[in-house]
């Protein structure tokens, strides 16, 4: 893998535009500490908050659940997509809004838990198990996923990676079902860009995690609240994200991003973490 220093957001963006195609690189911010900090703060870190669609998962959840939608419920769901893509100004109701509006259709195509259950056998990102099972027991006792998805999803998706009896932490919206029917959603447990922040101290203070000995994992501008100045933060950038949509979301934001990261791996994978953590 390839190191580079970076000492500015333009040393950062320079680098980013010379990277040669499929070389996996590292670039380490150093106004956070140099990379043998970096290395150190990965292999010591007691707790690891990750965020899934784009990180850990390198597919959509959304997507995967839409494409179960009746066509005409498809097709507004898309449209409501490209608005929420476009760039434009947005506000938290507007992200909540887009949330239960894509539940209500999933319900309206007479959605299952069974189909549900289905769409969560997806394959991680490679690393991804290895890196979740270094903290804790191995079941992801101090892991805790935040969120714009649906719990139930993530849930049927780490046991299917993990086990059911995984112990990862789960904040997202919450379904609410009939038998095996979807008949709604509890909205008091709705995660977006707004409160991830809020839902990641909530899960520290529940274990008593430091934020020193935190590490965190991100894909883009609307995880931007869960990074914690003391976090050992890391931004991936996969040269092969299936969301073109997401990686421009992602690219335009790197100026918020670089100050709050420690490093940004640019990669598919997550494998090279994973080394650092059996390093300790």
């Amino acid at each position: 893998m390839r190191i580079v220093p970076c000492s500015t957001f333009e040393g950062f963006m320079n680098a980013m535009g010379q990277l040669s195609p499929g070389e996996e690189t590292l670039l380490v911010n150093q106004s956070h500490g140099h990379l043998d900090d970096f290395r150190r703060g990965v292999a010591e870190a007691e707790g690891f908050l990750t965020d899934v669609d784009g990180s850990v998962f390198a597919g959509n959840e959304w997507k995967l659940a839409r494409d179960v939608m009746t066509a005409p419920l498809r097709e507004a769901d898309l449209a409501d997509l490209q608005a929420y893509a476009s760039g434009g100004e947005r506000t938290d109701v507007d992200d909540i809004g887009f949330i239960f509006r894509s539940i209500a259709r999933l319900q309206e195509s007479h959605f299952s838990r069974g189909a549900l259950r289905a769409l969560a056998k997806q394959p991680a990102r490679e690393g991804a198990e290895g890196l979740i099972r270094s903290f804790g027991e191995g079941g992801g006792d101090m892991v805790c996923a935040v969120s714009y998805g649906m719990y139930d999803w993530i849930d049927g998706w780490f046991d299917h990676m993990l086990g059911q009896d995984h112990k990862v932490a789960i904040m997202a919206l919450r379904l609410r079902w009939s038998g095996r029917w979807l008949i709604g959603f509890d909205p008091a447990t709705v995660v977006t860009d707004g409160n991830k922040g809020y839902m990641a101290n909530v899960w520290r203070a529940t274990c008593g995690l430091r934020a020193g000995r935190t590490m965190a994992l991100v894909d883009s501008p609307t995880d931007l609240k869960m990074l914690h100045p003391e976090y050992v933060s890391v931004l991936i950038v996969p040269p092969n994200d299936p969301e073109a949509w997401r990686q421009k979301h992602r690219n335009d934001g790197f100026g918020l991003l670089w100050p709050r990261v420690s490093a940004v791996l640019v990669s598919d994978s997550l494998q090279s973490l994973v080394e650092m953590r059996q390093a300790r």
